[in-house]
């Protein structure tokens, strides 16, 4: 451990720069070339711009962005491809290119379309991309990394939610219309509710983390129809997100909701999508 000293005006000495900022950095980050020259703080400060773009670059915010990717913005333009090595057949992968043997299956390829070079108000279809693959988006202003990704179809068919790290809903333009991630990765901000970023909520965080990130209850929260990964629900004044946990809904002696028990929960997923007049109404619901 460093012991870092500092001077009367509460700054930290000059020679710390290289000996703890700079391995830090790159034990963080990839090396810069050309390397930067010597001088005061350089080391320190590039740590924590890196880290607060990589932060706004992995932020999961309702009704515009998650992890990179961005509602409305089509997934030809995220350059997709297949993984390494390429996904072996699994059991939601369909025996023939269109899914013919049934609706219990899914091709292994989405139709995607792109914008005319010569005219930017038609899009043409370009070449198909894989249902399960990867995604290249940018970490910071230096680096990008790729994620993996499934566009979802039907909602109790695809991969487990180890095997992606977002689950995308498509137009029939191919533009994204939802984004569901999966990994611990992305950190939930909200420009209007500063204290949301504060607690970096992410997946894996507790329900009632969350909760009081919001500062809401447990009366604030409305159950929505649960899928293969198990119930969901929506906050009262929070629009563009929907929230996943496992397990399953529990009921009372009356068949009301026990939203208590949900507090002891932890986050499996969290949802993106535009916000519609349905999920105002349902984001004021108890109003």
């Amino acid at each position: 451990m460093v012991v870092l000293s500092m001077c009367s005006r509460g700054r930290c000495d000059a020679p710390l720069d290289d000996l703890y900022w700079k391995p830090r950095y790159l034990a963080v980050f990839p090396p810069l070339r050309p390397s930067p020259s010597a001088s005061y703080h350089i080391w320190q400060n590039m740590y924590i711009q890196r880290w607060r773009e990589r932060r706004r670059a992995r932020r999961i915010e309702g009704d515009t962005c998650a992890m990179g990717l961005r509602l409305g913005n089509m997934l030809g333009s995220y350059a997709p491809r297949e993984m390494s090595p390429p996904t072996t057949a699994a059991s939601w992968m369909a025996e023939t290119p269109d899914g013919a043997n049934g609706l219990s299956r899914l091709s292994r390829e989405v139709e995607l379309w792109q914008e005319d070079e010569e005219d930017d108000n038609y899009l043409i279809r370009g070449p198909p991309g894989p249902r399960h693959g990867l995604v290249t988006v940018r970490d910071s202003g230096h680096t990008s990394r790729p994620i993996r990704y499934f566009v979802e179809a039907h909602a109790d068919i695809g991969p487990d939610r180890g095997e992606m790290d977002v689950s995308l809903r498509l137009s029939d333009e191919s533009d994204i219309t939802c984004i569901r991630v999966h990994t611990s990765d992305g950190v939930l901000h909200d420009p209007e509710r500063p204290e949301v970023g504060r607690r970096r909520i992410r997946v894996g965080s507790p329900v009632s983390e969350l909760l009081q990130a919001y500062g809401l209850g447990a009366d604030d929260v409305t159950y929505l129809p649960s899928d293969r990964f198990g119930p969901t629900f929506v906050l009262r004044g929070v629009q563009g997100l929907r929230f996943g946990v496992a397990g399953e809904i529990e009921y009372d002696e009356d068949g009301n909701h026990e939203k208590d028990k949900l507090l002891g929960e932890r986050l499996v997923s969290i949802a993106v999508h535009r916000a519609n007049v349905h999920d105002v109404l349902l984001s004021m619901l108890g109003d």
